[in-house]
Order: structure tokens, then C-alpha cells, then sequence
């Protein structure tokens, strides 16, 4: 089964995250910023990352070069709230595979784990 690490601040965001994916029969693993995610990904290696661009302590930037070092092959999604061409740079440059603005169509995002998870 398909593991998604999401990682986001906001307790109502992750809960929908949550209830879409599993409903699309991915294994969903949470965090609530850096360091849980960290800590997560060092028990159950995922397949593919969502990771809010703005965390407490550290940004989802710094998160996505950390987990690229942990797992180089991981697939990492950056969502933000506030787009900028600088951000989707900076987050691509660093790591992740895709940038999406929130709030976004589940549809939208469906299509881009398909994409790399199949």
C-alpha cells in the first residue's frame, strides 16, 4: 500500500487529508510540523510527502532537503497558501517534485500522486 506522509499545521487540514486518502486507499501518516515529520519518516519510510511551505520552527523548504537526504527518491508535494514564483522555485530547486496552491481540488491533487504513486 501506497504510504503519504502529509504535513501541515492546520489539525482540520490534515484531518481531511486524512479522510480523502484513505478513502482512496493510500496509508496516511501525519505530522504537524518538522521534527514529527522527521521522526515519522524515520519509522515508516513514505512513498510521497505533502509538506505545507509554512511550519513552526522550520519551513517546508528545509523539511524537503531533510527528508530528500533521509530518502533521496521520495516524492515530495509542496502546498502553500501564499504562491509566489520565488517559493516554486526555491521548492523545486530543493527537492520537490511538484508545487500546489492551497486551497486546491482534491481532483487536482488526486492527479498528481497518481502521477508518481500509480
Amino acid at each position: 500500500m501506497t504510504k503519504i506522509l502529509v504535513i501541515d499545521d492546520e489539525l482540520i487540514f490534515r484531518d481531511v487529508m486524512y479522510d480523502y486518502l484513505t478513502r482512496q486507499s493510500y496509508e496516511v501518516l501525519l505530522a504537524d510540523d518538522a521534527a514529527k515529520a522527521l521522526e515519522v519518516a524515520k519509522e515508516v519510510k513514505p512513498d510521497l510527502a505533502l509538506v505545507d511551505i509554512r511550519l513552526p520552527k522550520e519551513s517546508g523548504i528545509d523539511l524537503t532537503v531533510k527528508l530528500k537526504e533521509l530518502y533521496p527518491d521520495l516524492i515530495i508535494v509542496i502546498m502553500t497558501g501564499y504562491p509566489s514564483l520565488d517559493t516554486a522555485v526555491n521548492a523545486l530547486k530543493n527537492g520537490a517534485s511538484e508545487y500546489i496552491i492551497k486551497p486546491f481540488r482534491l481532483v487536482e491533487l488526486n492527479k498528481i500522486i497518481e502521477k508518481y504513486v500509480g
